[in-house]
């Protein structure tokens, strides 16, 4: 089969397909087996891996707070530093639920951005953040924040997020 011509496809270039034998090809060129001009092609990281990461940051900053606080291999400041993020992360951006009072009843169930941030609906967007400064709704804030199991995950992360930014920052001054 060395001197053969074979029927395999192997892909050149993104726009030409040739088939040839393992003796014409260049040295430097890479031998990707390819039935399709697209098949042996690299794209990177896909569409949807690129939307969950900018989605979901923010937990990811958070697990490397963690991460730090265990193994102790990066610096204070860099905690500080991604812990201020992740709070940031946490506050204004995390996929929660709204769960704002609506006027006919109930709790609003569309998807919000951050613990203190509500849904699209005008009178929802800055509820939550209104409703911490006003003592009789507490209890209606506690529920907010530990409505949903994905809202729970959100609030405790940002209690983490503080609690790390708090211990951080001092001893990242002190180093």
């Amino acid at each position: 089969m060395a001197g053969s011509t074979s029927c395999v496809a192997w892909e050149l270039s993104y726009h030409q397909i040739n088939a040839v034998t393992l003796r014409e090809l260049p040295l430097d060129q890479s031998l990707k087996l390819s039935y399709l001009p697209s098949m042996g092609k690299r794209t990177g990281m896909g569409k949807r891996t690129g939307k969950v990461l900018r989605r979901y940051w923010g937990y990811i900053a958070l697990a490397l707070v963690i991460l730090g606080w265990v193994t102790h291999s990066i610096g204070y400041a860099v905690i500080a530093i991604l812990s201020v993020l992740a709070l940031v992360y946490f506050l204004f951006q995390a996929p929660l639920t709204c769960y704002a009072e609506r006027s006919r009843g109930g709790h609003c169930i569309n998807n919000s951005y951050g613990l203190l941030l509500g849904c699209w609906v005008r009178q929802h967007k800055w509820q939550k953040l209104r409703d911490i400064f006003v003592s009789r709704k507490w209890r209606d804030v506690y529920q907010d924040l530990m409505g949903s199991p994905k809202d729970k995950l959100g609030t405790v992360s940002a209690l983490v997020s503080v609690l790390s930014l708090f211990v951080g920052l001092p001893l990242a001054f002190l180093k």
